[in-house]
Order: C-alpha cells, then structure tokens, then sequence
C-alpha cells in the first residue's frame, strides 16, 4: 500500500509541477527554488497532541471532499461548527476526537484518533476513524477510516484513507484519498508560525477524480498553538471549491504540567466550504 502511495505521490508532484497555464510550467514556492527544503538536522517538534489533532482536520476535510464529489460544491457550501480535543495518548480514541455540531449543538460529525507509540528514529502512525454514520445536508457518510503517518522530524505527513458517502442517486460511493505535504518554520527566527504545502488525489474505486492543493498555517506561541488554519482548494475536477477550517483557542494543561509533551489541543471553530478559486485571497491567513 506504502508503495502505491510512494508512486501516487511522484505522479501528483510531477503533474503539479507541469501544468501549464498560458503554456509556463507552474512555479512552486520560493522556498524550493534552490531545490529541495531541506530540514537536516531540525524538527518542528510537534508533540503527540498536534500530530492527532492536525491528523483529525486533515481527516475531517477530506470526509467533507467526499461529500462534495458526491453531490456538488454549491450544494453543501456553508460552515459548519466543531470542537476539537486531542491528548495525542496511545489508544484512547476517546480522548483525541473532533465534533461537527449543528446549530442546535447536536452531533453532526464525529472522528476520532488512535495515536500508536512513536518508533524512534522513524515517526508516528495515527489512525482515525468515524465513530458512526453522519448525514450533512441530506447526504449520508459512513465508514471512514484512514492512517496518517509523521516522519521523525515532522516535516513529512503522508496520509491514505477511504470513506462512503451516498450521492444523489441514492447509491454509497467509494472514495480514497492521498496526500503528501510537509511542514516547515517560518525563515524569520522571530516567526512563530509554522507552515504547510501540499498536494491530494481523490479516487473513486481506485481511479483518479480530482486534485487538491493542501495548505495551513499555524501560531505557536509560548508551546502552545493559538490558531490553526487550513486550506484545501479543487485543482482539478468538476468546478472550483475551497474548504477551509479555521480554529483557535490555547492548548489546556494537564493537572497544571508545564511540559509541551503533557498538553491538549484544545480549539473550536468553524469548517467552511466555498465556491472560491485556487488563487482567490485568504483572509484567514492574514489576519493572524
């Protein structure tokens, strides 16, 4: 399966990096102009918490770019609240999970994570799962189920996972999704976000449907993240669609530890599907 994605990765760098627009390759960010981003040597230093928490948004999004296949970008356009709470401990689903709620608070949406134990020298593996069947705006979700994977370092996270949802003929369709992006500090030493750039297929019964463009941008400030934004736009497929999820709140400490390896995730906010285009502003990342 690691392989498959291994090649699925090469295919989508290569198709991102050869487009063309007005017969000019794409370029890729400034930061890989002089070739690889190279991270030797140093670590974004996530601890278990983020990693979950970070896996659950990925996660959540992708539930929600199969929704969008399935029925149409313009028909589940909106935002759509949640809570997320992630203590990055091995084996305790319950205690690394994200809520989609209605505006009334009932539970729309649930997933949650199970962290497996660091390897050393090697990263970590966190599977997530739904906890059960959801229904966003008529349309029914179930059985997702996906593994992300950090490097050492965390400056790589490549994630598989597949989910069903039911479209407009009543039928439940198949999705997978793969994606590969890496995380990177900002180049001022004051800078204290932290950054991603990706990219994610999404397949149905294995065969190739759309493109995705993957970023986020994150506020770390004294151990813990303030604010987290992240940013998934359609490159190719049926028509433009953004999602993004914006959230905030300072990580919790457990029983008053100062250690960053001992906090929770802790933020609330909304998920946002729009029509908006690839290249349209972000507001979201500028205000912070």
């Amino acid at each position: 399966m690691k392989g498959k994605l291994n090649a699925l990765t090469l295919t989508l760098l290569l198709g991102f990096t050869t487009s063309a627009v007005s017969d000019e390759p794409i370029s890729v960010p400034k930061k890989y102009n002089n070739g690889p981003a190279s991270f030797a040597g140093s670590s974004m230093g996530f601890n278990s918490s983020e990693r979950a928490a970070y896996s659950l948004y990925d996660s959540a999004m992708q539930i929600f770019q199969g929704l969008i296949q399935a029925t149409s970008c313009t028909s589940v356009s909106g935002s759509y609240s949640f809570n997320v709470s992630a203590n990055g401990d091995a084996g305790t689903p319950a205690s690394n999970e994200i809520k989609f709620l209605t505006k009334d608070g009932e539970e729309l949406l649930v997933i949650q994570a199970i962290p497996h134990n660091p390897i050393a020298y090697r990263g970590q593996d966190i599977h997530i799962e739904q906890v059960r069947n959801a229904s966003i705006k008529g349309s029914e979700i179930k059985g997702f189920s996906g593994t992300v994977t950090f490097n050492n370092s965390d400056t790589i996270m490549v994630s598989q996972s597949s989910v069903q949802v039911k479209g407009d003929n009543g039928a439940f369709v198949d999705y997978q999704l793969n994606m590969i992006k890496d995380y990177n500090l900002g180049e001022d030493t004051n800078d204290h976000h932290i950054y991603d750039w990706g990219l994610e297929s999404l397949s149905v019964l294995d065969f190739p449907e759309e493109k995705h463009w993957q970023r986020s941008k994150s506020l770390r400030d004294n151990g813990t993240v303030k604010r987290t934004v992240f940013v998934k736009d359609r490159t190719v497929g049926s028509s433009s669609c953004r999602i993004i999820i914006d959230g905030s709140r300072s990580n919790k400490l457990i029983n008053g530890a100062s250690s960053i390896n001992q906090k929770i995730f802790s933020q609330s906010g909304t998920l946002t599907i729009s029509t908006e285009k690839p290249n349209d502003p972000i507001p979201a990342f500028d205000a912070f």
